[in-house]
C-alpha cells in the first residue's frame, strides 16, 4: 500500500478593498443611473421598500373581509364560517358574510380570541400589518377575566387530582 500525501490547500485570498468608481469619459455620464436619468432629484420620492399598503378607507366592505383584514380571524374561511354560524352581529342583527360594514357600525361576535364588541373605524380590502389592522376598529368590550376555579389550580408537587376533582375538571371542560 502506498501512502499519498494530501495535496496542499490553497491559502485564502486576502479581503478585497472596495473599488473606486471608474472615472467618467470626458463630458460623459458618470454611471448608468445618470445615463438613464434615474438620479434626478425631482423624481426622488420618499417610499418605503416593499409593496404599498392600503390605508384604512371609508368605503363599505364585506364583513368577512373586514374581520380578516382586522386580524380577528386567521382566514376568510373562518370569518365566513363564523357569519354562517350566526356568531357575528352587525348593529345588533345577525350578519351574513356578504353584508357590508362601514365606519361607525358595531360588530359583535364570538371569535377565536373570545367575545368581542368592536366599532368599525375604517375598512380595508386587503390584510395589512398589525398596526394597520388595529386602526380599523375600536374595542368596546371590557377585557374579560377568566373565572377562577380553585380545583383547577394545582400547585406543583401536589400530585394527581382526586377522583372528585378530576370529575369537576371534566365537567368544566365539557368532556
Amino acid at each position: 500500500m502506498s501512502t499519498r500525501a494530501a495535496p496542499p490547500t490553497p491559502a485564502p485570498a486576502p479581503p478585497r478593498a472596495p473599488s473606486a468608481p471608474a472615472p467618467a469619459a470626458a463630458g460623459g455620464p458618470a454611471d448608468e443611473a445618470e445615463l438613464f436619468g434615474e438620479n434626478d432629484a425631482d423624481d426622488v420620492e420618499d417610499e418605503a421598500p416593499g409593496p404599498p399598503l392600503d390605508p384604512p378607507s371609508l368605503e363599505p366592505v364585506r364583513v368577512d373581509k373586514w374581520l380578516w383584514a382586522a386580524r380577528m380571524v386567521k382566514t376568510r374561511t373562518q370569518a365566513s364560517d363564523a357569519c354562517a354560524g350566526g356568531l357575528i352581529k352587525v348593529n345588533g342583527l345577525t350578519a351574513k358574510a356578504s353584508q357590508k360594514v362601514k365606519p361607525g357600525d358595531r360588530v359583535e361576535g364570538a371569535l377565536p380570541s373570545g367575545r368581542r364588541v368592536l366599532e368599525v373605524r375604517g375598512t380595508a380590502e386587503r390584510r395589512g400589518s398589525a398596526p394597520i389592522a388595529r386602526s380599523l376598529y375600536t374595542d368596546l368590550a371590557p377585557p374579560e377575566r377568566a373565572p377562577r376555579l380553585g380545583f383547577l389550580e394545582v400547585e406543583r408537587g401536589e400530585g394527581r387530582p382526586t377522583k372528585v376533582d378530576r370529575r369537576k375538571m371534566e365537567r368544566v371542560r365539557g368532556w
